[in-house]
């Protein structure tokens, strides 16, 4: 069950990364447990777990195999499996912190590398000499091993690596930023919530004696935390947002905050406990990622803030709310159930040595790695990260060789390529109000908090990607076109086609969600439900005085404008201004401009040159 949740992690992750990258980024998660596992069977499990052992470190049992008894094989192999789905966990966290800089490879050697490290932290807490078990130091379920490590590692990856290009450029274009999928991410969290069960009732490691107690103990504690980490989630983002929406990774990252405080914590604490556990949890997760964007610190899934902000909230709730009275577990009772401080006091103590284990461990072997690839000892983050050009494109093209069905980058740069003078969508908004991607329309704190484009809005760019290529193609055709292919046999275009056309230059065909629908359709759906055939004949109006004038000339620039029928026709309006191949004088002079209707199902229902 705990491995099933790394499928959850690569959800998750790809959702909330931008588009072009999502076979890239389940690719990662997948080395995870290849390299993982790999590396755990070689050395891991001998390091956590291994005899002869000392207080630091296992020194034993590296790549387990067939005991002398049968019995104790079985349980070797039990609690190696369920060992290796913790580390592969930890590994995983810094994935998609790092996603979509960090070079394929590098992560690849840092999966297995990782494995090592949370097996020293594993042998501190939980075998039985570490010496961190020895102080008196309590984690059920891997609040520090896993989570705090990993969160921590994870912070010290994306300083390393820096930011996504432009991302805390004021002004850029929040469009190319866009989570491509919020439904995936939704569907990680369940996967992740179902699992997070099976991860702190494992943890019994059986249900012989008491254990069958502290494990429905431990699955009623989790669902109460997270339930209250996301009902003080929906709070928070209506807050944040002024009451106006309910953003995802708000509601996602409060819940999975909520969990990672249950992992130290659900075996010590009593039911009506695990809702304040939960709900600060919460809080804290959400908080720190919003403090982090400040710090200009881009972590695009939030993993900081949930794993460490939510273990570091947890460690504290076990040294404030541990009653040591509970059925199957042995521990000092915290500050709040009479035991005084001093449960708090050796949990600080394992917060702050795993935080520097962490910097002690990891920052060495990014900063290595980063600079024997870029060979510049100043310059590790040019080793560490991919091209530019990957990151603007997708790795999903450049590294797995996977064409997106509607790459812009086939008919104008993206945002910061030399061929390419703008990139300016926008989409009709009920009312007929027009509402500009790349420009915030919620107020400075919601800007700060979401880089990214509110949901609906998100939806709508999702929704447009694809009429506007289709869009784009149709106009690159029509401007190799001449104007005797333009007009029909006869060089005539009849009134009603002309005067449709005036309408559309005109915008009277704009229509509100609100409009009537049948009003909707006379308008404008009547003329947009063409033939193919018929594409190429729509144009301009009465054209027979100027036919023996006209001529074909390049277009030095090219602009495609296309406005809505409204929702009830199902038309989304889009305007894309073309890169600019040469701009002389002459065309200057002689440049039209082309305005074209676009439909889901037609890619160039009407066209006019002027």
């Amino acid at each position: 069950i705990i491995l099933t949740m790394q499928s959850g992690f690569g959800l998750l992750e790809m959702g909330s990364s931008s588009r072009g990258f999502e076979v890239n980024i389940m690719t990662k998660n997948a080395m995870d447990v290849v390299f993982g596992a790999l590396t755990y069977w070689f050395v891991g499990y001998g390091l956590s777990y291994g005899e002869p052992s000392n207080p630091f470190m296992g020194m034993g049992n590296f790549m387990p195999d067939e005991s002398h008894s049968h019995e104790e094989s079985g349980l070797l192999y039990s609690q190696y499996i369920f060992q290796l789905s913790f580390a592969c966990t930890a590994t995983t966290i810094v994935s998609g912190a790092v996603a979509m800089r960090m070079r394929f490879f590098i992560y690849c050697a840092y999966s297995a590398y990782a494995v090592v490290v949370y097996s020293f932290v594993a042998h501190w807490v939980w075998a039985e000499n570490g010496w961190l078990q020895s102080m008196g130091v309590f984690d059920f379920a891997g609040g520090g091993p896993v989570h705090l490590l990993g969160g921590t590692s994870a912070l010290i990856a994306v300083k390393l690596v820096g930011p996504r290009t432009g991302y805390f450029e004021r002004g850029h274009d929040r469009t190319r930023f866009a989570a491509s999928s919020p439904a995936s991410t939704l569907f990680g969290l369940f996967m992740l919530w179902w699992g997070w069960i099976g991860f702190n009732c494992g943890s019994t490691f059986g249900i012989t004696g008491n254990r069958w107690i502290v494990a429905t103990r431990v699955a009623m504690i989790t669902i109460n935390a997270s339930s209250a980490g996301g009902a003080v989630s929906l709070l928070y983002t209506r807050w944040m947002t002024g009451g106006h929406q309910v953003r995802v990774h708000h509601l996602v990252n409060g819940i999975l905050g909520a969990l990672v405080s249950t992992s130290p914590t659900c075996a010590v604490i009593h039911s009506w406990q695990a809702l304040i556990v939960g709900a600060i949890g919460a809080v804290l997760a959400n908080f720190t990622n919003s403090l982090l964007k400040r710090l200009r610190v881009d972590d695009p899934v939030g993993a900081i803030g949930v794993h460490a902000g939510g273990a570091i909230w947890g460690y504290i709730a076990v040294g404030l709310f541990a009653d040591g009275s509970l059925p199957g577990i042995k521990v000092m009772d915290g500050a709040f159930a009479g035991g005084g401080g001093k449960l708090l006091c050796v949990q600080l103590l394992a917060i702050v040595c795993i935080m520097a284990w962490a910097f002690v461990a990891v920052a060495p072997f990014f900063y290595l790695v980063g600079i024997i690839k870029s060979k510049d000892w100043k310059d590790p983050q040019s080793g560490l990260r991919i091209t530019k050009e990957h990151e603007l494109v997708g790795e999903d093209k450049y590294l797995h060789g996977i064409e997106s069905p509607f790459d812009e980058s086939m008919y104008f740069g993206r945002s910061g390529s030399t061929n390419s003078r703008s990139s300016d969508v926008s989409i009709n908004g009920s009312g007929g109000s027009e509402e500009r991607v790349g420009e915030s329309t919620l107020n400075e704190k919601n800007d700060e908090e979401n880089p990214h484009l509110s949901s609906d809005v998100t939806t709508s760019v999702l929704m447009a990607d694809a009429m506007r290529v289709s869009c784009l193609k149709g106009a690159q055709l029509a401007s190799f076109n001449t104007e005797k292919d333009l007009l029909d046999d006869e060089g005539n275009m009849d009134s009603t086609e002309a005067d449709f056309i005036d309408n559309v230059r005109a915008g009277n065909l704009a229509h509100s969600a609100n409009n009537d629908e049948e009003e909707g359709t006379r308008a404008g759906s009547r003329q947009l439900a063409m033939p193919k055939e018929d594409i190429r004949r729509r144009h301009s109006h009465n054209r027979r005085s100027r036919k023996g004038n006209s001529k074909p000339s390049s277009l030095g620039t090219l602009r495609s404008s296309a406005t809505g029928i409204g929702t009830s026709t199902g038309v989304m309006g889009i305007r894309v201004q073309m890169p600019v191949e040469s701009e002389s004088p002459a065309d200057t002079d002689d440049a039209r401009v082309e305005e074209t209707v676009c439909t889901k199902n037609n890619p160039l229902a009407s066209a006019k040159y002027r």
